[in-house]
C-alpha cells in the first residue's frame, strides 16, 4: 500500500512558491497619491467621559473588608466616580464607620478639579 503522504510535495509546492514572494508590486509615481490634509475643523472635539453615578455601598463594603482609609481615598481619587449622596446615605456611611475624610472625598469626586482644589486648600494666613 502506498503512503498518502507521497503527494504532499506536490500539494505544498505552490504554497512555498507563493510565500516566497517579495510583497506587493512597487508603486509607480503615477499610482502614489498624497494623503489629504486634515483640517482642525474636520476633527471632532474630544469628549470627556462622564462617570456614571457610583454606589455608595461599595465604599461601605471596602470599609467592612478592613481596607485602609488611605487606600479607599486614593481609589476614589483615581477612579473619580460620581456619588449622588443624600442625607440618609451620609448618615448610613457615618454609622458604618466610614470616616469624614472618605465621605468628603466621595463628595468632592464628582466635582471638577477646580472645586476640589478650592475645597482642600485653606486660604492663606491673614484672610
Amino acid at each position: 500500500m502506498r503512503s498518502p503522504l507521497r503527494f504532499a510535495p506536490l500539494l505544498l509546492a505552490p504554497l512555498a512558491v507563493w510565500s516566497c514572494g517579495t510583497g506587493p508590486p512597487p508603486q509607480t509615481a503615477a499610482a502614489y497619491r498624497e494623503p489629504a490634509p486634515v483640517s482642525s475643523e474636520s476633527v471632532p472635539p474630544r469628549v470627556t467621559e462622564v462617570s456614571p453615578v457610583a454606589d455608595y455601598r461599595d465604599v461601605i463594603s471596602l470599609y467592612r473588608a478592613k481596607l485602609s482609609e488611605d487606600l479607599i481615598v486614593q481609589t476614589i481619587r483615581d477612579d473619580r466616580p460620581v456619588y449622588d449622596l443624600q442625607a440618609d446615605q451620609l448618615i448610613e456611611l457615618r454609622n458604618t464607620g466610614v470616616s469624614e475624610r472618605v465621605i468628603q472625598t466621595m463628595i468632592d469626586s464628582g466635582r471638577g478639579p477646580e472645586a476640589v482644589t478650592a475645597a482642600v486648600v485653606p486660604p492663606p494666613p491673614g484672610f
